[in-house]
């Protein structure tokens, strides 16, 4: 499949094309009707990162961020990478200190700052996805569960997170794997189709005819800050200053096959400027 997908980036060098990269996009609404298309929509992904809004609705549905009165950057965090600045792990100790726990319980490997030098100080916390692992240990308290094994795949945390995800993306369960994330936590393969299809769902949940308790989970995680993603100053926070985090504002997505996503009302033609400058409008 991959070898037919069209060439949607092109990598310049001053005036010179360095590389090109093959992908598949797809256009889907809430229904999981595709809309617009690029190649091969069956075509299976790991989502990674991009899954982990589908990741974080057991948190909020359960009743579990309520329950320890986590604030809005600890959802932003749970749905995020994040660069292991103070702000990001200042977030991630809240998360802990409230549901009575230590960085010894995150499970992700340490990492330094993605701004820092060669010889920072790593640790668990400022790893980029701590904040997605100290949501998962707030659904393992709330649930009385081990709090070790809230990254086992058989275990009460990711048993719920893979239904959510099946759920939120409509894939045909026996079209779904896992594997495991660079963080070790259990990650997703799925066809693009319907990881376009779960986002457009997490942005408009009031059109996908949701259950009300998912329906609220997904305006929660939409109506997080934008301070809180990445780093400042990186491409993925660039652009959400000045526009809002809310991707309900947005009416249709599609997915990249490298877990771009693109809000944009019609498909791209061509990646050529964005390559050459992603600010380019």
């Amino acid at each position: 499949m991959i070898e037919t997908n069209p060439v949607i980036v092109r990598r310049w060098r001053g005036d010179g094309v360095e590389s090109i990269h093959r992908g598949a996009w797809v256009l889907a609404d809430t229904s999981g009707s595709v809309l617009a298309h690029a190649g091969e929509t069956g075509q299976l992904v790991f989502g990674r990162s991009a899954t982990k809004s589908f990741q974080a609705l057991p948190l909020i549905e359960t009743g579990a961020a309520d329950a320890f009165d986590l604030p809005d950057q600890s959802i932003a965090g749970a749905v995020s990478s994040h660069s292991g600045e103070a702000q990001h792990v200042a977030a991630v100790s809240n998360t802990l200190a409230a549901i009575g726990l230590g960085i010894d319980a995150l499970q992700c490997g340490p990492a330094a700052p993605f701004i820092s030098g060669p010889t920072a100080e790593k640790q668990r916390i400022m790893h980029c996805c701590s904040a997605k692992h100290a949501g998962f240990l707030a659904l393992s308290q709330h649930l009385n569960a081990e709090p070790g094994d809230y990254l086992a795949p058989g275990g009460a945390v990711q048993m719920l997170v893979h239904q959510a995800v099946l759920e939120i993306t409509g894939a045909d369960p026996s079209m779904v794997t896992r594997g495991i994330d660079g963080c070790s936590a259990p990650t997703f393969r799925l066809p693009i189709r319907a990881m376009a299809t779960g986002i457009a769902r997490i942005a408009n949940p009031e059109m996908a005819m949701l259950a009300p308790s998912r329906v609220t989970a997904c305006q929660r995680i939409t109506g997080a800050p934008p301070f809180l993603p990445f780093c400042r100053g990186s491409t993925c926070c660039r652009p959400m200053r000045p526009i809002s985090w809310r991707l309900g504002q947005t009416q249709r997505f599609s997915m990249l096959t490298n877990s771009w996503l693109v809000t944009k009302s019609s498909p791209p033609q061509s990646w050529d400027d964005h390559a050459r400058n992603p600010f380019r409008s």
